[in-house]
């Protein structure tokens, strides 16, 4: 019992004195990482948001979950037209061409709601780790290649 006593003591101090990062990670796939634990959700990553009395971090979260809801819903909507009609001319019905034009440009918006949802969940943990961020970036280039020469601006809002 003497022996393990001491065993223990170490572990309370290590334990006690080792702090956790309070920075946030931005993870592949549109998750989150703070203190060890990986978040996916929106309601997970709320009341890590909250601690901050932050009102631009409030809205770039609020402007990420509701272009991440957003996202989803197309996603759904456009993979059941383009599934339906797909599936339908497997079975042996007729092709409805409409059908998949229009859940094919439905994803497509979907992809791009998506990204954007992308973007505002890299501010949020930005302005979470005491970043700022540019709310406008302009990039100025010169493209050159064997056929075209450009000289152009690029805004990113």
């Amino acid at each position: 019992m003497k022996q393990i006593l001491p065993f223990y003591l170490l572990f309370f101090i290590l334990v006690s004195f080792t702090g956790r990062s309070q920075e946030m990670t931005l993870l592949k796939g549109g998750r989150v990482s703070f203190q060890g634990q990986i978040m996916s959700k929106p309601k997970e990553i709320l009341p890590i948001i909250s601690q901050k009395d932050n009102p631009e971090l409030t809205t770039a979260f609020n402007t990420y979950k509701s272009n991440r809801d957003w996202a989803n819903i197309l996603g759904v909507v456009g993979g059941f037209g383009v599934g339906y009609s797909l599936g339908g001319a497997i079975v042996g019905r007729k092709l409805s061409g409409g059908l998949l034009a229009g859940g094919a440009a439905i994803l497509g918006v979907g992809l791009l709601v998506n990204g954007s949802a992308n973007r505002s969940l890299q501010r949020v943990v930005q302005l979470f780790n005491g970043g700022s961020v540019s709310e406008v970036q302009i990039e100025l280039f010169i493209k050159s290649e064997d056929y075209l020469n450009a000289v152009g601006v690029k805004f990113r809002f």
